[in-house]
């Protein structure tokens, strides 16, 4: 029986033995934290719902019991209760990161024990399950947002605290890291600056502490506000001299600084530039593969898709994993599609939509997408009677609506994926299978391609009566019986 340790105080790990447990599948990590935070019995509907919002309740079910038993086989110890339709943590033999803060936190005496409240703040790697989210799941996705501002506010209280500890005990320098910590959070906390300022003065760097009020003031300015008169007053008591690493020269210098679990200031929001646009977007797969038609949307040009990882059994397709990253201009609420494209070329251009959703995602934060290739893109596909044959495809994803990027510019709201694979196509679709060889001595390619005529006509009479194909390299072909025309009327 090993020990196991769920560690979520920032991207999220677990831990057997000290050793970090391989588990990489989202749902599973989005599991685990959801039972240890939330501390009590839930029903497996209720799981399979939150995690699966999008299929039904059969399959949903079907995912949470796969999920259950990658997690009883990678922990091992049975740290997941499950009784009949209840599914609990078995806290008793897990440890989490989240309990052992508040436990620090919890005041054991009635002095300020500064060197509890500092390893408490050393869990705190960063905010909760950094960098992870699952997109798909609104639900969880607005569950992990109100965790995450929850623990964010205690940990600047925490912060608060050891700051203005170490500065009562007059050693400036353990507070400074606290403090600058702080202003991390929340960049126009005025408590935070001030703080940074007596610390500099303290510490005899009184040009600092004059740098320090410029910044803020800087910070502030962007929101449209003006520093507080006591950020003023510490600033004029600095800039004269009056507030000096021995401490003031008078009283009426440095008042007490108000409470330190503070309420949040509202910012008038800064007026944002939104263009209506009617576009067509594209998506580069080899060679241009036409998505369609977006229209009547409000761009930006701050969300983008970092990266796409096409996940492989053999070469038949498995699931995409989509990493999303907002840079800016607060929470985003936008739409993506997945495009599959035929390779090499087949005819025209082909390209097929198999999977689109929205995710949403808070400034400056990354986000991952898990779709799984025989189950969401699957029922997609048949809902929307997406007319796909079996073949070999790359895949791309595309955000709309976005405006799009000026020249030079470093975002992009498409990506393409070099990696091939194979899909099994939609049920009930006809085709020709089709094996092509080729030994000739010219190289087949793109500029050289073997023409494939199918049809019922002893003689080409041109491309009403036959199916045209376009092959670059040998290989066994799928052709859609859609692409064919039917003009007999004896059904052959």
């Amino acid at each position: 029986m090993g020990t196991c340790r769920f560690l979520l105080l920032g991207p999220p790990q677990i831990e057997i033995d000290k050793q970090v447990a391989p588990i990489k599948l989202r749902k599973a990590i989005a599991l685990v934290a959801y039972l240890a935070v939330e501390q009590r019995t839930f029903s497996r509907e209720y799981l399979a719902t939150l995690l699966w919002p999008n299929l039904g309740q059969r399959r949903a079910l079907a995912n949470l019991r796969r999920t259950l038993t990658l997690l009883r086989g990678t922990l091992e110890n049975g740290c997941i209760d499950t009784e009949g339709d209840q599914i609990q943590l078995n806290r008793t033999l897990v440890d989490i990161d989240i309990d052992e803060f508040h436990s620090l936190l919890s005041p054991q005496s009635s002095d300020t024990d500064l060197a509890r409240l500092e390893t408490a703040s050393g869990l705190y790697r960063s905010s909760f399950l950094e960098g992870f989210a699952l997109g798909n799941c609104l639900e969880f996705d607005e569950w992990q947002d109100a965790v995450r501002e929850r623990l964010q506010l205690e940990f600047d209280a925490l912060l608060a605290t050891l700051t203005r500890g170490y500065l009562q005990m007059n050693r400036p320098k353990p507070a400074l890291p606290f403090a600058r910590r702080w202003l991390e959070l929340d960049h126009s906390n005025e408590a935070a600056h001030r703080a940074l300022m007596e610390i500099y003065v303290r510490i005899s760097r009184a040009d600092l502490a004059r740098k320090q009020f410029e910044s803020c003031t800087r910070v502030l300015a962007r929101e449209g506000i003006e520093p507080e008169d006591l950020t003023r007053e510490l600033n004029d008591a600095i800039v004269e001299n009056r507030l000096t690493a021995a401490g003031p020269a008078d009283d009426s210098v440095v008042r007490a600084e108000p409470t330190f679990k503070r309420e949040r200031r509202v910012h008038p929001r800064r007026p944002r530039r939104r263009l209506v646009y009617f576009s067509a977007v594209a998506l580069a797969v080899g060679a241009i593969v036409t998505v369609g038609t977006v229209g009547g949307f409000f761009g930006e040009s701050d969300l983008m898709v970092t990266t796409l990882e096409v996940l492989l059994t053999g070469d038949e397709l498995s699931g995409v994993h989509i990493t999303f990253r907002n840079e800016g201009n607060g929470r985003r609420k936008a739409g993506y599609s997945v495009v599959f494209a035929a390779d090499p070329v087949i005819g025209a251009t082909r390209d097929f939509l198999v999977y689109s959703d929205e995710i949403r995602i808070r400034w400056y934060r990354e986000m991952t997408v898990e779709i799984g290739g025989p189950t969401d893109i699957q029922e997609f596909v048949d809902r929307n009677d997406v007319r796909i044959p079996p073949g070999n495809y790359s895949c791309g994803v595309v955000i709309h609506p976005r405006a799009s990027p000026p020249e030079h510019s470093e975002f992009n709201n498409f990506l393409a994926s070099s990696d091939r694979f194979f899909y099994g196509g939609a049920a009930g679709v006809e085709f020709f299978e089709v094996e092509i060889g080729y030994s000739g001595q010219d190289p087949l390619d793109d500029d050289n391609p073997f023409k494939v005529f199918i049809g019922d006509r002893t003689q080409y009479r041109g491309p009403d009566d036959w199916g045209q194909f376009r092959v670059t390299r040998a290989g066994r072909y799928f052709f859609p019986l859609d692409d064919i025309p039917r003009r007999d009327n004896d059904g052959s």
